[in-house]
């Protein structure tokens, strides 16, 4: 196959979090390739039948009310991946592992992987399928994130930043039990939460007051981050809730 940068790239997509869809594939070629949406359309589409023609992917639906169409890497699709120099973790994805209920928080990852790569500040983001593959001869105690990111602050200073999307409630002692396992987390710089609302925010803050929280965390919600990016977006910090640039805080 010959090689094409945007294929790749939604290869890699269903390598890393094991599936994708169409809208998600539409949103990396308007968001990160910068094509118009009427083009992102016809391009996502003419991408996914080329693969899927290819036998590169194959596809699913979800038995939802709402029946979403889901494309995965076939074990062809892994070979060709790895072979155009794409990153594949060890485990292929199959639909027999899929899980409803991660659908949504696994779209919504994606999409702010995306956006994450569209910053010069972030050097490697790693989905936590990805992130566990990495790290899998490494006794690393503590909460794998939903992704993990070396991020260089604006003096070119790397740091390991974990990422967690939070787009439901969770109980406070489900909330509780991450702060502290993130604890244990030696290797780890700071955490970034992106959460689908303000209440949501509430709620984390909530769950680690009166508890040990030895590195940074700073927060701010999905439509904040997906409409201004890394760079401009405005977070806050866990215990001071003050407001600030992620990146001119990170040192």
């Amino acid at each position: 196959m010959k090689r094409d940068e945007r294929i790749l790239r939604i290869m890699q997509l269903m390598a890393e979090y094991n599936y994708t869809d169409w809208d998600t594939v539409c949103f990396l070629l308007f968001h990160y390739y910068g094509l118009t949406k009427a083009s992102a359309n016809v391009v996502a589409t003419r991408y996914l039948s080329y693969l899927q023609s290819h036998h590169f992917t194959d596809v699913f639906h979800t038995d939802f009310l709402h029946k979403r169409k889901l494309h995965y890497l076939t074990g062809t699709g892994y070979k060709v991946l790895r072979a155009m120099g794409g990153r594949a973790s060890a485990r292929r994805f199959v639909p027999s592992r899929f899980f409803p209920m991660h659908l949504d928080h696994t779209l919504t990852v994606e999409k702010v992987g995306i956006i994450m790569a569209k910053s010069k500040y972030v050097v490697d983001f790693a989905p936590e399928k990805v992130a566990r593959f990495l790290k899998r001869d490494k006794r690393i105690q503590g909460k794998v994130c939903d992704a993990e990111m070396v991020v260089k602050n604006k003096k070119g200073r790397s740091f390991t930043v974990g990422l967690e999307v939070q787009i439901s409630n969770k109980q406070k002692e489900t909330l509780v039990g991450y702060f502290q396992n993130f604890a244990k987390r030696e290797d780890l710089h700071q955490v970034w939460w992106i959460c689908s609302s303000e209440n949501i925010i509430r709620r984390v803050v909530s769950a680690a007051e009166d508890h040990y929280v030895p590195i940074p965390h700073a927060l701010t919600t999905l439509k904040e981050f997906l409409n201004k990016g890394l760079e401009e977006s405005q977070w806050i910090d866990l215990k001071e809730s003050r407001k600030f640039k992620v990146l001119e805080d990170l040192k």
